[in-house]
């Protein structure tokens, strides 16, 4: 039989303990049709303990208390395989007594301990634990061929074999760790690939082709690119599968490709590869080279010749070659056998040649024979080209390239006009008539025929006589007249003169023919006008001007009051004074209907005297209550039942809004403040109260009634004790247990008792909350222990709270006891507080040391997940510390590329749990990926190092 060996480690010690398992009929079918060892797709953890697990079993015995992924069938000898099942640091805290081993869905063996093993997280009180669950399945029989019978004298031994490097695993998964590789066609030999699982696959016929790792710069899914410097001749593959490269660190970690060809760029050399890539590794990602060795192929492979190395050489057409090897130079192609007389390295000099000109030898221009005339250059004319010079004046400059150029800004546009074809700016002016030179007006001239634009002047002599002039004939002396147009109709369109005398000034305008009046202007600037200086105004709204300029107000008595200064008194106007609105000796305000409501029964519910001014103690009995019919009086002595009426939940009623029996006006409206006296006893539901005794009293409480017991009910854990009035923020104790609470403060925080002054309590016990209405009240917020839970109207959805506005209610009922605390459900409330979120962690980490820029956490969000400042709650812990300072980077991914750098996670030298640098809170939305990466330079201690992210995600 199988048996499990259960390893509990803590920090400070380990136990150990053994017990038995059963292998069940499924799981020894599962054996009898297998071929190789069994791979275990799953566990778990289950809740009952202190059985004898049977063969037939089908499942774990208890519930579910945790589910994971044992490790890959570990052969320890030829007949037993191990399963290793690790619950790490911050699992917990939980308890089980069962493991179930399951393949696919069958169960393949059940374990059951005689008492619970405790697991609790990593800063727990005891310490916390790590545990390690080995399973060792023990395999005698015909029926499982192994990879080696040893039992046989010719011993034949069997690998898998692969087509190519291209399919080989990640090394850690690889099973079995060795495979022979064909070779990529019929002239290389086939090759053994083999792998320690922990490290790089190597290969039997291949060496480095260059011994460091090279950082990745660039990759797409058929090609990496590296430095060029990091490149060397001996990885440019002359045939597929000369070249392997291998990942060595990253998330492609020891998987390999045959390189086809490399390119060239000026910085860059890029590697085309074989098969395309389904997982594309990072830039800052590294490999390592193989190449080929010479002697393991049919393909030549000989070195190109050189000068000092031997080598292989093609022969050109140039030259000859026998049977043996022998090369010569083609006597066809040379057959020169002498230069000049001269053979070998033949160097010629100008005096080994006896015909060669002079000049050849001395370079001097005059021992050319039949030189030509020295070339003179003529002046340059009209019609001839040739040489010119600057003046010395500085207009014509010439540049050291010989540009020629003015030497002043040349004029381009005068009056923005721009020369014509012969440089001739050509300015033209419209006639102006006595602008310059004003014209005289005459004596006994009519200034009615002056509508030429322009300016005149009249002598002291003549201007008495002038017909037509301004003012009065003797007070005219020596003035200017100016006539400008007003329109473009020439001497007859719409015009203005204006008459600037000596010390005086007139104006007037002749519009479509006809002349205004002369309109004299003041001598100075007028001065706005003030309550001590004379000045002008202009007459604005409530006042009047007659033509003479005389001014009133349109107003001239209010309420029959004249005086100066009126004050008008709430008397004066039939109304009540606001200081005695809500005072004592004053009235009551009503309130108002809210801007923009609509709702028909607006007149009934509003228009009413706030609560806070009742009389105190007050309560409205509206009737009687027929607690069995559901049916209540209104008027007619409060006796006669109305079969119209009824009492509704959350606080309503349907009733005769006009109080008015001869033509009633039956509404459904708020009854809060309405009270009504059982009469006939009976179980009509009312928010969660269901039996009425006669004599009880049903009062609306905000939006909830509630049962006033009368001398008949007795209900010591159902209706209302008492009425409890708050107004500041406070804890409540068990003496408001079954009350209903009213609040009257400002925004306030009420809590539920604590579990301390819940013991005893019944299921059910309420606790009813109303938010008076009224100008000084705020809002309040009913908030449960941190230990207890809040769910809505008996369902699973926890809240954070409830929130009431003025005029608002709620109630809690007690659902019962919790672990250490308890669980309420809530009925009401206008507004309920946000949906509570849920703890998440987030686990990351890496067995063994890290690889540089290794990813240690990749983890996609489906839901809106909030991190809080600091990463307050998270932890990690170190199985070996780093040796010097090392971090660990977390960042999201939007959008599928955009990254953003968010905080760090950092391990001090020696010590084994980090610290968190998070300078604000931050908020993932569904689709982000959340992704923390190891150290750029990989510390070589820092081992076994994993780490959880505390944060919360919406509940729903």
């Amino acid at each position: 039989m199988p048996s499990c060996q259960f390893n509990k480690e803590t920090q400070n010690h380990v136990k150990e303990k053994k017990v038995f398992i059963q292998l069940t009929n499924a799981g020894k079918a599962i054996i009898a049709a297998a071929t190789g060892p069994i791979k275990i797709t799953s566990f778990k953890l289950g809740s009952a303990y202190g059985y004898i697990p049977q063969a037939t079993d089908t499942n774990i015995h208890g519930t579910t208390i945790y589910e994971g992924i044992p490790s890959d069938p570990f052969v320890v000898n030829p007949n037993v395989v191990k399963y290793g099942a690790y619950l790490d640091y911050n699992l917990g805290p939980f308890d089980f007594g069962e493991i179930g081993y399951f393949v696919g869905n069958t169960l393949f063996a059940l374990a059951a301990d005689d008492s619970l093993i405790h697991k609790s997280p990593l800063g727990a009180v005891d310490g916390g634990n790590s545990i390690r669950i080995d399973a060792f399945l023990s395999i005698v029989d015909t029926n499982y061929q192994m990879w080696l019978d040893a039992a046989e004298s010719n011993n034949q031994f069997r690998m898998a074999v692969l087509g190519s490097v291209d399919e080989l695993p990640a090394s850690r998964l690889a099973s079995p760790n060795a495979y022979i590789i064909t070779g990529v066609d019929q002239r290389q030999s086939s090759f053994i690939a083999y792998t320690d699982r922990t490290g790089l696959w190597n290969f039997d016929a291949y060496d480095f082709a260059y011994q460091a790792q090279v950082p990745i710069t660039a990759v797409d899914q058929q090609s990496i690119t590296i430095a060029l410097s990091d490149y060397t001749s001996g990885m440019n593959p002359s045939y597929i599968g000369q070249i392997i490269v291998e990942f060595s660190t990253g998330q492609n970690f020891s998987f390999c490709r045959y390189v086809k060809s490399v390119i060239l760029g000026p910085t860059t050399a890029t590697f085309q590869l074989t098969s395309p890539m389904a997982q594309l590794p990072v830039v800052g990602d590294k490999i390592v080279i193989f190449g080929r060795q010479v002697l393991s192929t049919t393909i030549p492979n000989l070195p190109i010749a050189t000068h000092t190395d031997l080598g292989a050489v093609i022969v050109g057409q140039t030259l000859t070659v026998d049977n043996t090897g022998l090369i010569n130079v083609a006597p066809s192609a040379f057959p020169v056998t002498s230069v000049n007389g001269k053979t070998g390295d033949v160097e010629l000099k100008i005096g080994d040649i006896p015909d060669a000109a002079r000049v050849a030898a001395t370079g001097d221009y005059n021992d050319l024979i039949n030189k030509p005339v020295p070339y003179s250059l003529p002046v340059a004319n009209t019609t001839t080209l040739g040489g010119v010079k600057a003046s010395t004046n500085g207009h014509i400059t010439i540049a050291s390239d010989g540009t020629l150029d003015i030497g002043f800004a040349p004029v381009l546009k005068v009056n923005n006009i721009t020369p014509d074809a012969s440089g001739n700016v050509s300015i033209t002016f419209p006639p102006v008539v006595g602008l310059v030179n004003p014209t005289q007006i005459p004596n006994a001239a009519d200034l009615n025929t002056y509508t030429s634009t322009g300016l005149y002047y009249v002598l002291p002599a003549d201007s008495p006589s002038l017909a037509n002039g301004p003012g009065t004939a003797t007070g005219r002396k020596a003035a200017m007249l100016e006539v400008e147009a007003l329109s473009t109709s020439g001497t007859t369109g719409d015009l203005v003169q204006r008459w600037q005398g000596m010390d005086s000034m007139y104006f007037r305008s002749r519009i479509s023919g006809t002349w205004s009046g002369w309109l004299q202007l003041s001598n100075g600037s007028l001065p706005p006008a003030t309550t001590s200086t004379l000045g002008a105004v202009i007459v604005g709204a409530g006042l009047n001007v007659t033509s003479s300029g005389l001014l009133s107000t349109q107003i001239q008595s209010v309420n029959g009051k004249t005086d100066q200064y009126l004050v008008l008194t709430a008397n004066d106007v039939g109304a009540i004074p606001s200081d005695q609105i809500d005072k004592p000796g004053g009235v009551a305000g009503l309130s108002a209907i809210p801007n923009g409501s609509s709702n028909p029964t607006d007149n009934y519910v509003y228009g009413r005297i706030k609560n806070t001014k009742l009389p105190l103690g007050a309560v409205y009995i509206v009737g009687n209550f027929d607690a069995n019919a559901n049916h209540v009086s209104q008027y007619a002595g409060l006796n006669t039942i109305d079969t119209n009426t009824a009492l509704l939940a959350s606080g309503m009623q349907t009733i005769d809004t006009g109080y008015n029996a001869t033509n009633p006006f039956y509404q459904t409206v708020p009854a809060n403040g309405s009270a009504y006296l059982v009469t006939v006893a009976g179980t009509t539901a009312l928010d969660g109260i269901t039996s009425w005794a006669v004599g009880d009293l049903a009062v609306a409480f905000g939006n909830s009634w509630i049962k006033i017991a009368g001398a008949n009910s007795v209900t010591p854990w159902r209706g209302f004790n008492t009425v409890v009035n708050l107004n500041t923020s406070q804890t409540l104790t068990a003496s408001a247990l079954n009350c209903a609470i009213q609040w009257f403060g400002s925004t306030g925080t009420l809590t539920t008792p604590t579990a301390a002054n819940l013991a005893g309590a019944p299921l059910g016990t309420t606790l009813w909350f109303y938010n008076q209405p009224g100008d000084a009240v705020g809002s309040l917020t009913v908030a449960v222990q941190a230990v207890d839970k809040l769910y809505v109207n008996n369902s699973s959805i926890p809240v954070a709270s409830v929130t009431m506005p003025p005029g608002g209610s709620a109630y809690l009922v007690l659902r019962g006891a919790n672990g250490s605390g308890y669980e309420w459900d809530v009925f009401g409330g206008s507004v309920m507080g946000p949906v509570a979120t849920v703890p998440v962690d987030m686990v990351g980490g890496s067995p063994g040391t890290l690889a540089a820029s290794q990813v240690v956490l990749q983890f996609p969000i489906t839901r809106t997940t909030s991190l809080p400042a600091a990463l307050a709650g998270s932890a990690g812990y170190a199985g070996t510390p780093a040796g010097a300072a090392t971090q660990f980077t977390i960042s999201k991914i939007v959008g599928g590329s955009t990254t953003t750098n968010l905080g760090t996670i950092n391990w001090a030298a020696g010590a084994r749990q980090p610290t968190f640098t998070f300078s604000s809170a931050q908020t993932l939305n569904a689709t982000d990926v959340l992704i923390v990466t190891a150290a750029a330079s990989a510390d070589a201690n820092l081992a076994n190092a994993t780490f959880t992210l505390r944060g919360t995600a919406s509940a729903a």
